[in-house]
């Protein structure tokens, strides 16, 4: 059983060119990947293994990047580095119908790692595009302690912010009862 080994040429990948022993491919550059998520001088590492099973083909694969991300809170860019493992079953056509009539599926235990493709083809750089949204964190933060903007627009707290601050406390009145009876 031999391992073969490929640096990406083509962009799609028929099942019958995968051979026994395997197939692992390595993406030479970040050109999948898309330009407002790509840090400076930063070269994504993306591989995969394909192995022919039975029902189709199993993809594993690795990604290791590092991205520009915009935090939510605040609104400035930041660069996170993304470390993921996953593993696809690639399956032709469709999941038999739990209903005939309507046409509805039920997702078993084993179909949710499981891509149901159109044709026996894998195209990989869609493949590692999917990948990396999966691992895309889903609240994009660019700090714990993060204070987001403030009304005015500003980062809360930095220089530029030229609100007053404002009291949140139940006796903020009180205060300000107080603060007019000594003038």
């Amino acid at each position: 059983m031999y391992l073969f080994s490929w640096s990406l040429i083509v962009k799609s990948i028929l099942f019958a060119d995968i051979p026994e022993g395997g197939l692992a491919v390595t993406l030479p550059d970040d050109s999948w990947l898309p330009k407002s998520l790509q840090a400076p001088g930063m070269v994504p590492e993306v591989s995969f293994l394909l192995q022919r099973q039975a029902k189709g083909v199993l993809l594993t694969g690795r990604m290791d990047l590092v991205l520009n991300l915009q935090c939510d809170r605040c609104l400035d860019t930041y660069q996170k580095r993304i470390i993921g493992e996953f593993s696809v079953n690639l399956v032709v056509g469709v999941p038999e119908p739990i209903s005939k009539e309507h046409g509805d599926y039920i997702c078993k235990s084993d179909d949710l790692d499981t891509m149901f493709l159109d044709s026996a083809q894998v195209d990989l750089l869609d493949m590692a595009q999917q990948q990396l949204y999966l691992q895309l964190p889903v609240k994009k933060i660019c700090e714990d302690r993060c204070p987001g903007l403030c009304q005015c627009g500003e980062k809360v707290g930095s220089e530029a912010c030229i609100c007053e601050k404002i009291i949140d406390s139940p006796f903020a009145a009180l205060a300000s009862i107080v603060a007019a009876k000594k003038d």
